[in-house]
């Protein structure tokens, strides 16, 4: 595209010198009617065309989503190029060296009359594409500009035979025609239909020129709207993701807590008994202690991988319910955002620019924004503090249980192996007790972890639904355009 628009410019840089030249079509003198301001600007409507096509280089075409850039930079070589060939020979004609060239120029302007024909006939059928994607009044002008450049160029190819004759009966050698008398063949009339199909054209090239710029003004803007926003709302999303992982952390912590709670509780267990494993050295009884204490390391592990899985999960599953809502939040911010910016670049109403102006930045509010998901896990943060009591509650009466079959120590006397059997044998009970109160906890803690789930999953719909209303708000808003005083909204539709 940059190679194409260089090429344009140069050619145009090409018509206009060749605009300079003398403009005796062959002759020894000039003709009448064709004054210098005429050459000169035989070009200016493709010079003007380029110019505005370089406004659409500003940005990038794919940044324009209703594919309207890319369109008109179609428009534009099917315009610019035939008739930078078309004109750029009219321009050459006026200073052929010969008759000989003058003919050669005749006939090859003659010969890329149909090709411009077709391409401008290309250039109409691509406008109508851009019904429903730029604002139907600019549309209505480039129509109509296209039509009157085609029409006018048949015109031109009709009138142009008859002024060729005209020059090859000046310029034969038996002419009697000279400067004094050349306007009898050559008259004003025909000069006009020469010149003024050429105005007309570099007329309609004109606002053609103008409506690319205002096209491309309005995707500057639109772009420039888009990208803010786009930045708003990615910097909502990185901000939301920072929350998360904090939340995440302090989930983890958690667990890290519970575990070294467990891992506490069963070293003590563990500690206390060594006094009474001592007394009872190589015994039966000795080896169901050991027993008990083993079971016991195992049950705290198991409780550690299980209350940790939990709590991943919870963690996990915040993860993706806050992060899976602020992406729909972000694109439903972007498609607003866009919806708004359509609307109102396809809009002729005066004021559809200024309603969408003042409102447009309403979407990079902290009240539309991704990051009010994380109330979510705020209003809820106290119940993850209290999973570590919870935790802590369970595993006392594991330490309870422990000692109390530790009693052994203080209630038996050295050797009373039968009252120490009393206690030793009812670990194996203990045992099964501690794992009934794990498991109930390990119960409550999943089913805490499902209600925290469906609690924030609630949340997050609860404030898409929030943004959703306050962006129709917005959206009704921009239908409405201010007010001259500014202080209300005048009940005149903007778009």
């Amino acid at each position: 595209m940059t190679r194409w628009t260089y090429w344009l410019l140069f050619a145009g840089s090409v018509l206009l010198g060749g605009c300079s030249c003398a403009g005796d079509f062959g002759l020894p003198y000039s003709v009448p009617g064709f004054d210098a301001n005429f050459r000169s600007g035989i070009g200016s409507g493709i010079v003007a065309i380029v110019k505005a096509n370089a406004t659409l280089l500003k940005y990038e075409a794919n940044l324009d989503r209703s594919g309207a850039t890319t369109t008109l930079f179609t428009v534009a070589n099917n315009l610019t190029s035939p008739l930078n060939k078309l004109l750029g020979h009219v321009a050459a004609t006026f200073g052929a060296n010969s008759t000989d060239a003058l003919q050669t120029l005749m006939d090859e302007l003659q010969a890329s009359v149909l090709p411009t024909t077709s391409a401008l006939e290309q250039a109409s059928s691509t406008v109508r594409t851009l019904q429903g994607a730029i604002r139907p009044n600019v549309l209505d002008t480039l129509t109509a500009n296209v039509s009157t450049v085609a029409s006018e160029i048949g015109t031109l190819a009709r009138n142009w035979p008859p002024f060729a004759e005209a020059l090859r009966t000046a310029g034969s050698s038996d002419s009697t025609y000279s400067s004094a008398n050349v306007s009898t063949l050559i008259t004003a009339s025909m000069v006009e239909s020469l010149t003024s199909p050429i105005l007309l054209i570099n007329s309609a090239l004109a606002d053609i020129a103008n409506a690319f710029g205002a096209i491309a003004k309005d995707r500057t803007t639109a772009i420039g709207y888009e990208t803010t926003t786009n930045t708003s709302i990615q910097n909502a999303l990185q901000d939301l993701s920072g929350i998360v992982t904090i939340a995440n952390r302090t989930l983890t912590d958690t667990a890290r807590q519970m575990e070294q709670q467990s891992n506490g509780t069963v070293r003590q267990v563990r500690d206390g008994y060594s006094s009474l494993l001592t007394r009872l050295g190589d015994t039966p009884e000795s080896t169901t202690v050991k027993t008990y204490l083993q079971n016991t390391e195992a049950q705290g592990l198991e409780h550690n991988k299980r209350t940790g899985e939990l709590l991943r999960d919870l963690a996990s599953n915040y993860r993706q319910i806050i992060q899976s809502a602020g992406d729909a939040i972000g694109t439903r911010l972007r498609n607003a955002t866009g919806s708004l910016i359509d609307e109102s670049t396809v809009s002729d109403n005066s004021f559809a620019d200024r309603c969408l102006q003042r409102y447009i930045g309403d979407f990079r509010q902290a009240p539309y924004l991704p990051t009010r998901l994380s109330v979510c896990y705020q209003v809820d943060s106290r119940t993850v503090g209290y999973f570590t009591s919870a935790n802590n509650a369970f595993l006392e009466q594991l330490r309870n249980t422990a000692t109390y079959g530790n009693q052994a120590l203080s209630v038996c006397g050295q050797g009373s192996s039968n009252c120490t059997a009393e206690y030793v044998e009812q670990l194996e009970g203990f045992s099964k007790q501690n794992q009934a109160r794990l498991n109930a906890f390990v119960t409550l803690l999943a089913e805490e972890m499902v209600a925290l789930g469906e609690r924030y999953d609630a949340c997050t719909r609860a404030i898409r639904a929030d943004i959703e209303h306050q962006m129709e708000t917005t959206k009704q808003k921009t239908h409405r355009h201010p007010s001259a005083e500014g202080s209300r909204i005048d009940p005149v539709p903007c778009a």
